[in-house]
C-alpha cells in the first residue's frame, strides 16, 4: 500500500509538471483550477509528520515579510535583529561569560568567582547581577523571578511557510512560565503569577504555611486587588490542590497570555568577512500580537476533524478576539493574520502542531556606545540550558496546554550533548554598518569575540529533535 501511494504521488507530479514547471512552488496569483487540484492530491499523500513546512513563491514569502516589516517600532522586541547562536558546554560558557565580563567593565566578579568553573560560575555570576542589577556595561534584561521560584520559557510551534531558499516564516505560541521551589522560598517575599484568568499571589509565612490571594486585576503602582480578592491560608498539599502538583503558572508580569509569534528568517545575509562564522542568513525578525491562554485552543483543538474552512473560521474569530485588546495594534494584526489564513489555506495540517519545547535563559544587556536615532545601544546576549521537547498532543490526539504538557514525558530528553545554549543578538543596522562605517571598538571587540566561540550546530534544539526543520 505504501508502494501503491509514492506510485500514485510520483505519477500526480509528473502529470502536473506538463502543466506547471514547479507545482511546489504555489504563487500568490491565482493558479488553474488543474494545478491546484494536482497540488491538493499530491498534499494529501503526505503526511504531516513528513513535511513540516509549506512552500509558497519568493515573491509571496517577500510579500508577507514587507508587510510584517512594516509593522515594526522602536521597542526591543520588535527591532529587526541579528541573532546568532552557539553551542558550548558549560565550561566553555563559562570562559565566554569571563570574556564579556572583562569586555563590558565586570572584571571584579571574575575576580570575586575565580574559585569556580563551569554551570557554577554562570549561575554565582548571575545571581550576583539580579541583586546588583548592574555592573559597568553590563545589566540583566529582564526582571528575575523572586528567589523560590524560577521562569522558564515554553514555545508550541506549527509548521514554517518557505520559499525553499533557507527563508522562512515560522510561527509559534510562546509564553514564561514561573514554578516554585517551596524549600527555596524566602518567608514573606510574594510570588505573582496568573492562573485561570486570575491574578495570583503565594507568600510562605512559615514552615509548611503558605498565604494564596487571588483576585481578577492587581495594580502594581497602588498595591490593590481587585474587590473580588480571595485570600486563604494552607499547607503546601492544599496549595497543589489549589495550582497543580507542579506548583507552575504564567509569570507575572510577563507572561499574562501568549505571543503568537512569526518569526522570519529573511534572505538578508551577514556579509562581513572579518566575522567568518557569523556569515549567512542569521538575521532573524520577530513580530507578535499577544493572545489569550483559553484562545490559543482556536488554533489547535479538533485536530483529528478540523479542516480549513473550520480553522478559517476559528481564525477569523480569534483575530477578533485580539483585535479587542488595545495593545495590539491594527496593522500587526492584518499582517500576522494575512500570513496565517493564507497557511491555513495552502494546507489544513498547517495549525497541527509539531512541537512543544521549554527551556530556562540568563539574558544579560551590553551597552555599547554606537547610537540608533539618538539612543544608547544595548545588545542581548543570553544563556540558554534545561532544554527539552515535549508532548503537545496526547495518546488521543487531544490538545496539551503547557501545564498538561510539563506532566507527560519529554519527547526527548533534556541537552545531554550541549548543556548550554549562546544566542548573542545585535540590530541588524550595527552589523550593518561594520562593513561600510567606522563603529566603536566595544562593538568590534564584542563581535570578534563571538565570532572566536564555536557557532556551529546554530538551532537550539536539532540535537534533541527529529523535526530539526522546525525547532531552531
Amino acid at each position: 500500500m505504501r508502494f501503491y501511494s509514492i506510485f500514485i504521488f510520483l505519477f500526480l507530479i509528473s502529470s502536473c509538471a506538463f502543466n506547471s514547471h514547479q507545482v511546489t512552488t504555489i504563487e500568490r496569483s491565482v493558479a488553474s483550477s488543474q494545478e491546484a487540484s494536482c497540488v491538493d492530491l499530491a498534499k494529501n499523500l503526505i503526511s504531516p509528520t513528513q513535511k513540516h513546512n509549506v512552500q509558497v513563491s519568493k515573491k509571496s514569502f517577500i510579500k508577507y515579510y514587507d508587510d510584517l516589516n512594516d509593522t515594526l517600532s522602536g521597542n526591543l522586541s520588535t527591532v529587526f535583529r541579528s541573532e546568532w547562536k552557539a553551542k558550548e558546554d558549560y565550561d566553555l560558557g563559562s570562559q565566554y561569560m569571563i570574556d564579556v565580563l572583562k569586555a563590558f567593565g565586570g572584571e571584579s566578579l571574575v575576580a570575586k568567582f575565580s574559585h569556580l568553573r563551569g554551570k557554577q560560575f554562570i549561575d554565582r555570576v548571575v545571581d550576583h547581577l539580579k541583586e546588583i542589577r548592574k555592573i559597568g556595561k553590563i545589566s540583566m534584561r529582564d526582571p528575575p523571578a523572586p528567589k523560590g521560584s524560577f521562569d522558564r520559557t515554553f514555545t508550541y510551534y506549527t509548521k514554517a511557510l518557505t520559499d525553499g531558499t533557507g527563508a522562512k516564516h515560522q510561527v509559534r505560541l510562546r509564553t514564561y512560565l514561573r514554578e516554585i521551589v517551596p524549600s527555596e522560598m524566602v518567608n514573606d517575599l510574594p510570588i505573582q503569577g496568573f492562573y485561570n484568568g486570575q491574578y495570583i499571589e503565594i507568600v510562605k509565612i512559615g514552615p509548611n504555611k503558605f498565604k494564596y490571594r487571588s483576585a481578577s486585576t492587581y495594580s502594581e503602582a497602588t498595591k490593590e486587588y481587585s474587590s473580588d480578592l480571595v485570600e486563604k491560608v494552607m499547607n503546601l498539599e492544599g496549595l497543589k490542590k489549589v495550582i497543580n502538583n507542579h506548583l507552575t503558572f504564567y509569570a507575572y508580569p510577563h507572561a499574562k497570555g501568549f505571543k503568537l509569534e512569526v518569526k522570519t528568517r529573511p534572505h538578508d545575509e551577514v556579509n562581513n568577512k572579518n566575522f567568518e562564522k557569523l556569515l549567512g542568513k542569521n538575521y532573524v525578525q520577530k513580530l507578535s500580537v499577544d493572545v489569550n491562554p483559553e484562545d490559543i485552543l482556536l488554533l489547535f483543538k479538533d485536530n483529528k476533524t478540523k479542516n480549513s474552512d473550520m480553522m478559517r473560521e476559528n481564525l477569523e474569530l480569534l483575530k477578533e478576539r485580539v483585535s479587542n485588546d488595545p495593545k495590539n495594534a491594527t496593522d500587526r494584526i492584518n499582517a500576522v493574520f494575512n500570513l496565517l489564513l493564507d497557511a491555513n489555506d495552502l494546507d489544513a495540517n498547517f495549525f497541527v502542531a509539531q512541537g512543544a519545547t521549554e527551556y530556562r535563559r540568563h539574558a544579560l544587556e551590553l551597552e555599547v556606545p554606537d547610537m540608533i536615532d539618538g539612543a544608547v545601544v544595548r545588545i542581548q546576549t543570553t544563556l540558554d540550558y534545561d532544554m527539552g521537547v515535549r508532548k503537545n498532543y496526547d495518546s488521543a490526539g487531544n490538545f496539551l496546554d503547557p501545564f498538561q504538557s510539563l506532566v507527560n514525558p519529554l519527547t526527548r530528553p533534556f541537552s545531554t550533548e550541549e548543556d548550554l545554549h549562546i544566542e548573542l543578538k545585535a540590530p541588524k543596522v550595527l552589523v550593518e554598518r561594520t562593513v561600510k562605517e567606522k563603529v566603536s571598538d566595544a562593538l568590534l571587540s564584542l563581535f570578534g569575540l563571538f565570532n572566536s566561540h564555536q557557532v556551529t550546530n546554530k538551532g537550539k534544539f536539532k540535537h534533541i529533535s527529529n523535526q530539526a526543520d522546525i525547532l531552531d
